[in-house]
């Protein structure tokens, strides 16, 4: 839980969120839908002030999160709704920085 470059490390500096690019990978690959909704939650904004390097995925997991109450919450509910295969689960919940 250290990645703290683009889109999740934007997200979690400005929203306090763990980064959820990894989950978000993870979760596409495991989905069990149409190659559509796959596409969609690996979408990149290329535009916009705000959205320009956030993925879908990202912003919707952070949004879970926020909705959910948790980052642990909200990755279950994900893979509810996406109806995914497997279980996601993170290998710990710190937030933590790694020095270079």
């Amino acid at each position: 839980m250290a990645d703290d470059g683009g889109s999740s490390g934007r997200l979690r500096r400005e929203l306090g969120v763990l980064p959820p690019g990894d989950f978000r990978s993870c979760i596409a690959a495991l989905a069990d839908s149409e190659a559509l909704t796959t596409q969609l939650f690996q979408y990149r904004f290329n535009v916009g002030q705000g959205l320009d390097g956030h993925s879908f995925g990202n912003l919707f997991i952070a949004a879970m999160a926020a909705v959910t109450g948790s980052f642990e919450s909200a990755l279950a509910e994900s893979s509810r709704v996406l109806a995914v295969q497997g279980r996601i689960v993170p290998s710990h919940i710190t937030r933590c920085h790694l020095d270079g």
